[in-house]
């Protein structure tokens, strides 16, 4: 029994340290369907799978619902005034792929991480 629970323990961990760590201040230029860009930071801080923060814009942040981290897979929501929009996608290293979700648009782009200062 003892080096079964060990053997749990280690896979365990293991599989924590291969999560995705998106904590930080990341920035994306989002298409829009009138074929422009908008420019978008997000500020994320993970606890776990727990992900908080804002995604802002020239319009102000707004603070993330829902969010989590899953191994590499991202997903959070923020609420605007004309609805609900998700957002998920994938992390690896200082480059995360998403698509966001607004009613029946699906848009996808690639957001990058700020170098520390």
């Amino acid at each position: 029994m003892t080096i079964k629970r060990l053997l749990t323990g280690l896979l365990l961990s293991a599989a924590m340290t291969w999560a995705a760590d998106i904590s930080g201040k990341w920035k994306a230029s989002v298409p829009t369907p009138n074929g422009n860009t908008h420019e978008v930071q997000m500020n994320f801080k993970q606890d776990g799978e727990k992900l908080t923060g804002t995604v802002g814009n020239h319009e102000g942040d707004t603070e993330i619902v829902d969010g989590k981290v899953v191994g590499d897979q991202v997903s959070f929501a923020i609420n605007r005034p004309n609805g609900q929009i998700a957002l998920a996608g994938t992390a690896a290293g200082d480059e995360m792929k998403l698509s966001l979700a607004m009613g029946d648009r699906k848009i996808e782009f690639t957001a990058k991480r700020e170098a520390a200062k």
